[in-house]
């Protein structure tokens, strides 16, 4: 399926995956480019992006890719309780994002319920159940040349570029890069992780020449639950992080008892 040079004006509401373009789509290949969206897009369920809400199946094999490149969204993305994005909201397969901007406001109304929010990307499926066994997916995600300038806010896992990546293993082959990206935004989080470039990462990657110059902060929620808020990676779970390059220049915060404040990154 291809998406050239399309634009969407209108406001869209769904009850699950709903995207500017596309809510969900299980096909095995997604191309979108020089695509735009306008319209604020809404859902009271689980995923919420400006262009794709949602693309292939949890069953990810190397046959599932998605491309999207050069393409804006200018509309404000919020879901109810789940997980929201400038651009794509999941994905599982191989994914690569380039040349991508956000202007659009990313938030959750809903602030009592746990929601991951990313500027450009929401989040992955790494490995999946086939009977009783789990499967890691071998695949690849990769993004580079894209850039957020709007407010993100969430109350879990929230990013200026991308909310969450999870866990792989270095066997699986699974590699995430992020290359040449940059936040402007003010990214907000309460009760949880907030990053300039990414809310949570477990796993190889590498980071290169990336940068946030909007102001993070986290507050705790109200159970009183401790935050963490970075420049660059909120939290990382894994050995294999590769950072060059890369800089914050913007005010980092965080309040409530047993939050912490890093310029770059967090890793446990």
């Amino acid at each position: 399926v291809s998406f050239l040079r399309c634009i969407n004006n209108g406001i869209i509401k769904g009850t699950s995956q709903t995207g500017g373009l596309i809510g969900y789509l299980q096909g095995t290949v997604l191309s979108v480019d020089e695509c735009i969206n306008n319209g604020k897009i809404y859902s009271s369920g689980t995923y919420a992006a400006g262009l794709v809400g949602r693309f292939g199946k949890d069953a990810a094999t190397m046959d599932f890719i998605c491309n999207i490149t050069n393409s804006i969204n200018n509309g404000d993305v919020s879901v109810k309780s789940g997980r929201a994005a400038g651009i794509l909201g999941r994905a599982v397969g191989n994914t690569m994002i380039s040349g991508c901007i956000n202007y659009g406001h990313i938030y959750c109304e809903d602030t009592s319920a746990a929601m991951n929010a990313g500027g450009i990307y929401g989040d992955s499926s790494s490995e999946y159940t086939s009977g009783s066994t789990t499967v890691k997916t071998k695949n690849s995600f990769v993004i580079r040349d894209c850039y957020n300038y709007g407010k993100v806010e969430g109350t879990s896992y929230v990013g200026g570029i991308i909310s969450r990546l999870p866990t792989v293993k270095p066997e699986s082959g699974y590699k995430y890069i992020i290359e040449a990206c940059g936040n402007a935004g003010e990214i907000i989080c309460v009760g949880g992780s907030a990053g300039g470039i990414v809310g949570y990462l477990y796993g190889t990657s590498i980071f290169s020449r990336c940068f946030n110059v909007g102001n993070v902060s986290v507050v705790a929620d109200a159970s009183g639950a401790a935050g963490k808020a970075c420049g660059l990676i909120s939290y990382t779970n894994g050995s294999g992080v590769y950072v060059e390059d890369c800089y914050n220049a913007g005010k980092i915060s965080a309040s409530g008892t047993g939050s912490v404040a890093y310029q770059l990154l967090y890793n446990k």
